[in-house]
């Protein structure tokens, strides 16, 4: 086995069973029969998606061919397991080890060393919004892949349509709003040199063979899965749409979340805090309120402290090299500013008040553009790119230790605090 395929294989196994195992370890205290407790993650929606035929999967409102894409495989699975929670753990930790695998594989391609790649790839792996939805049966992990997925290819497949447009509907089948960062990526990929009007086209014959393809599919999901609805119809997006606008009416407290948005883009979802345990209700009868976990600042760890000062020391170092050399940044930086940026402003709107559900859809994307801002930088020699390098190597040590004491916490609380409940 070739060396790049023997690190992929390591990091795929490592992930893979570090996910699992705290997934597993979770889903023994049964929180996953449960909706909202979790950050307020749709987990036993999420679980019956994955693996029940005959389940409400209306929400493919917006996880348009989520159903379709993995429930076989999942149906399969709880089958052979006897437990529909195990197996939603064990194809959830798959997609989450698969991120890290192309996480590594992108790095390379942009030109990063393997030590730096395999670094940069492990603390996405081990960053907190990846460790906890890598675990936790969510869609998010499976939209963090598929965003992993269009990056890899702009950096392996620019501009070649064959590639994008499976990849841009598998995308789009994971949440609606991919739809748009996979034009930012596809767009980003033809670099700065093509002519305006072969980009344009490009981009248009891309957008238009992920919409068709895509509502293709959605009818086949409809016919294999009647709850299912089809994502285009304007009567689809009723009941969601409200979830999007609402706020454009409060400028105060969008402002507000903007800034509490900030903390989450460029710390919490690497480094988690500390766990503050409220109560709600169960949701089901006769049973009692159960607990509720969120993000708790002021409970947080030496750990916490000491790696978010590696972590905000290199987005600093970021910063300042990416300045340095905008005019020479290359066509991949500008994808991934502007899919954060896209993320920004859609979850400034849009969503609950628990920003942390949401951190997979942006941690590569921040990830990613750091690695990329610093590359010039590591290349170089002298003391600057030694001392980068450590900080690098340390990253994930770090994370590996404040991220995996916080899932455990998370345990702890169910653990003591929820009653047997058969799936």
């Amino acid at each position: 086995m070739k060396t790049p395929s023997l690190v992929s294989a390591l990091l795929l196994l490592l992930f893979w069973g570090l996910y699992a195992v705290l997934g597993l370890g979770l889903a023994s205290t049964t929180v996953f029969n449960y909706l909202d407790a979790l950050f307020g993650a749709d987990v036993e929606r999420v679980v019956y998606d994955l693996t029940a035929l005959g389940a409400d999967h209306s929400y493919t409102t917006m996880h348009p061919l989520f159903v379709l894409l993995f429930n076989p495989a999942g149906l399969m699975l709880a089958g052979a397991l006897s437990s529909a929670a195990r197996a939603a753990v064990i194809l959830n930790s798959l997609c989450g080890a698969l991120c890290v695998v192309a996480a590594r594989a992108f790095f390379r391609k942009v030109g990063l060393r393997e030590l730096h790649a395999v670094a940069f790839a492990a603390a996405l792996g081990l960053s907190a919004a990846h460790v906890f939805f890598g675990a936790v049966p969510e869609t998010w992990v499976f939209t963090a892949f598929s965003l992993i997925l269009l990056f890899l290819l702009s950096a392996t497949r620019p501009g070649r349509l064959a590639w994008f447009i499976p990849a841009g509907i598998f995308s789009l089948g994971i949440l609606t709003t991919n739809f748009f960062q996979g034009l930012i990526i596809f767009f980003s990929s033809l670099g700065r040199k093509a002519a305006a009007g072969v980009k344009l086209k490009k981009l248009a014959a891309f957008a238009a063979s992920v919409l068709a393809g895509a509502a293709a599919l959605s009818f086949l999901q409809r016919a294999m899965y009647p709850s299912a609805r089809l994502f285009f119809l304007p009567a689809s997006w009723g009941d969601s749409l409200t979830w999007y606008v609402w706020r454009l009416g409060h400028p105060l407290e969008v402002a507000l979340r903007a800034l509490w948005l900030l903390s989450y883009f460029f710390l919490f979802d690497v480094f988690a805090p500390g766990v503050e345990v409220g109560t709600v209700p169960s949701g089901k009868a006769l049973l009692p309120d159960i607990p509720y976990i969120s993000m708790d600042v002021g409970s947080a760890g030496a750990l916490f402290y000491a790696g978010g000062t590696v972590w905000l020391v290199l987005v600093a170092a970021a910063i300042f090299f990416y300045i340095k050399k905008f005019k020479n940044r290359p066509p991949v930086s500008d994808g991934l500013a502007l899919c954060a940026a896209f993320n920004f402003i859609l979850f400034t709107y849009y969503g609950g008040r628990e920003l942390f559900l949401y951190t997979p859809a942006w941690t590569f994307l921040v990830l990613a553009w750091l690695a990329v801002s610093l590359r010039p930088a590591l290349e170089a020699r002298g003391k600057a790119a030694r001392l980068l390098s450590a900080l690098i190597v340390a990253l994930p040590l770090l994370e590996l230790a404040n991220n995996v004491l916080f899932f455990r916490k998370i345990i702890a609380v169910y653990d003591a605090g929820l009653l047997p409940l058969a799936w």
